[in-house]
C-alpha cells in the first residue's frame, strides 16, 4: 500500500543577526511547525536565548541550533545582535557573520536538511546549499516595494547596472527618483538625505569587505522561492498629554558610553509616571498592539511594525529612519494608509 501522506520535511532557518530579521523569521518558523514539519533555528547562543518562548504544542518540532559568535575587532562581549552596538559598529557583525560559513556548512552536511530559508547576508550560502543538494528559500523581512525599487538582480551583475544601463556612472540623485523598470507614477522614491547614505552604505564596499547589493543579488539569484514578508521623540509624547507604551532598546556599550539614563531627557520618566511607560528592551509587541485600549501606533516604517499595525487595524504615525523604512514610508503615503512626521528631506 502507497503512502499517500505528505513528507514531513527537516527544514533550517538561518536569519540575520538582527531583532527585526529574527523575530520574522521566528514567526515563519512557528507557522511551518505548524504543519508538521521539523525546524533548526540557528543563530547565536546569546540570540536564541534572548527569544520569547515557543508555545509547547510546537517544542517537539523547533530545535535551536547555537553557532558561537568568532570574535572580531571592534564588537563587544557579549554582543550577538546590532540592537547591542551603534549602528556604524553593524559592518563588523557582517565579518563575524561570514565567519559562521565553516560551522554552518558542518552542521548542514551532518542535518539533512531538505530545504534552508536564509536572509539577505549570506553570500556565500547558496553555493553550499547546491553542493548538499538542500532547496533554497530566500525570506526578505523587506517590503516588496522595497525590492523592486532596487530592482532586478540578474540586471545587477555591474554596481552601475543596479539602477541605470552599464556604463553609467551612478550618483545618489539617481534614488531620488523611479527606476527605469518602474513604468508608472510613484512616490515611492528615496529623500536626497537618505539617497546619499544609501549610495554609502549599500552600493559601496563597507568594513565588511562587500556592500549589501551584493549580499542580496547573490542571495536572491541563488534561491528557488522567494518570500516577501522606535524612533524617540520624547517632547511629542510629554506635550501630548496621552497614554502611551515607548519601547525602547538598551545597548552593551563600552566604559564610558552613554547608560539608559543618558538616552533620554533628564526626569522624563518620572514626568510621564501614571501616563506613559518607557520599557527596556524588547517586548511583546503583537500582544500590545492587541490590546483594546491602544489606538495609534509610531514606529519607524520597518515592514514588520506596518504589518503588525495592519494586522490589529491601527493608525499609523511614522517616522522613518533609514533605507527601507523611507521608501515603506512613501508606499504608504500613495496609499493613504498612515501620518507621517514632517522631516526636511534635503538634508538630515
Amino acid at each position: 500500500m502507497v503512502d499517500d501522506q505528505p513528507k514531513k520535511l527537516h527544514i533550517a532557518m538561518f536569519p540575520f543577526l538582527a531583532f527585526g530579521h529574527i523575530i520574522p523569521f521566528l514567526e515563519l518558523n512557528k507557522h511551518i511547525a505548524r504543519k508538521g514539519h521539523y525546524i533548526s533555528f540557528i543563530s547565536t547562543p546569546r540570540n536564541i536565548e534572548r527569544l520569547p518562548k515557543i508555545p509547547l504544542d510546537l517544542a517537539a518540532f523547533i530545535t535551536f541550533v547555537k553557532l558561537p559568535l568568532p570574535h572580531v575587532e571592534n564588537l563587544l562581549e557579549n554582543a550577538e545582535a546590532t540592537m547591542d552596538v551603534p549602528r556604524h559598529i553593524v559592518p563588523y557583525y557582517k565579518i563575524a557573520f561570514d565567519s559562521l560559513q565553516e560551522p554552518l556548512s558542518r552542521f548542514l552536511e551532518s542535518a539533512t536538511s531538505d530545504w534552508i530559508v536564509y536572509d539577505f547576508a549570506p553570500h556565500w550560502l547558496p553555493p553550499i546549499a547546491i553542493k548538499l543538494c538542500i532547496s533554497q528559500a530566500f525570506f526578505s523581512v523587506f517590503s516588496a516595494s522595497c525590492l523592486g525599487f532596487f530592482g532586478p538582480p540578474a540586471e545587477s551583475s555591474v554596481l552601475e547596472d543596479a539602477i541605470y544601463p552599464k556604463g553609467t556612472r551612478m550618483e545618489h540623485e539617481c534614488l531620488t527618483v523611479p527606476p527605469r523598470w518602474i513604468t508608472f507614477p510613484t512616490k515611492v522614491v528615496f529623500p536626497l538625505f537618505v539617497a546619499k547614505e544609501v549610495m554609502l552604505s549599500f552600493y559601496e564596499e563597507n568594513t565588511s569587505g562587500i556592500f549589501d547589493w551584493f549580499r542580496f543579488s547573490k542571495m536572491a539569484l541563488g534561491t528557488e522561492v522567494m518570500a516577501v514578508k522606535a524612533c524617540m521623540e520624547f517632547e511629542g509624547l510629554e506635550q501630548s498629554g496621552l497614554p502611551f507604551f515607548l519601547v525602547l532598546r538598551k545597548q552593551n556599550l563600552p566604559e564610558g558610553g552613554e547608560d539608559s539614563d543618558d538616552q533620554i531627557p533628564k526626569g522624563f520618566e518620572e514626568r510621564i509616571k501614571g501616563r506613559g511607560i518607557v520599557w527596556w528592551g524588547w517586548a511583546p509587541h503583537v500582544n500590545i498592539l492587541g490590546h483594546k485600549s491602544v489606538g495609534g501606533y509610531f514606529a519607524h516604517c520597518g515592514w514588520s511594525s506596518v504589518t503588525e499595525a495592519f494586522q490589529f487595524g491601527h493608525p499609523l504615525i511614522m517616522l522613518p529612519m533609514f533605507r527601507d523604512q523611507v521608501l515603506n514610508g512613501k508606499l504608504l503615503e500613495e496609499m493613504q494608509t498612515r501620518v507621517e512626521v514632517p522631516i526636511n528631506e534635503q538634508d538630515v
